[in-house]
C-alpha cells in the first residue's frame, strides 16, 4: 500500500472525499468568504440540504444521497475552520504569491 495521508477504513474514506470536495468547491469559488456571517451561512445551507435528505422518505433512506450533502456539508465546514487561521509567515516569496493566489 502506498502512502497516504488519511487513514484505512470509513472514516478515512470519508476524510479523503471531504478533502477532495473542498479541493473542487475553492477551485469554482475561489475567493475566500468575505466574512464569518457569509461562512456559516454557506454551512447552514448544505446542513438544511442534508435534513432535506434525511426527511424524504423516513423507510426508505437514499444513503448515497445523504452521505454526499453529508460529505459537503463537512466539507465547508473545514473550508471555514480553514479560511479562519491566520496566515502563516511565509518561508519564501513563492510560498507568499501561492498563498495570494488562492493556491494553499
Amino acid at each position: 500500500m502506498g502512502y497516504t495521508i488519511f487513514p484505512d477504513g470509513i472514516y478515512g474514506e470519508a476524510v479523503e472525499e471531504c478533502y477532495r470536495e473542498v479541493v473542487r468547491a475553492k477551485s469554482m469559488y475561489k475567493e475566500n468568504f468575505n466574512n464569518q456571517h457569509e461562512g456559516y451561512a454557506v454551512i447552514l445551507e448544505e446542513l438544511d440540504e442534508l435534513w432535506e435528505e434525511v426527511k424524504k422518505n423516513q423507510k426508505n433512506y437514499d444513503l448515497d444521497a445523504q452521505r454526499k450533502e453529508a460529505i459537503q456539508c463537512a466539507a465547508m465546514c473545514i473550508r471555514f475552520a480553514a479560511e479562519l487561521t491566520k496566515p502563516k509567515p511565509f518561508d519564501n516569496s513563492q510560498e507568499q504569491i501561492n498563498y495570494l493566489e488562492g493556491k494553499y
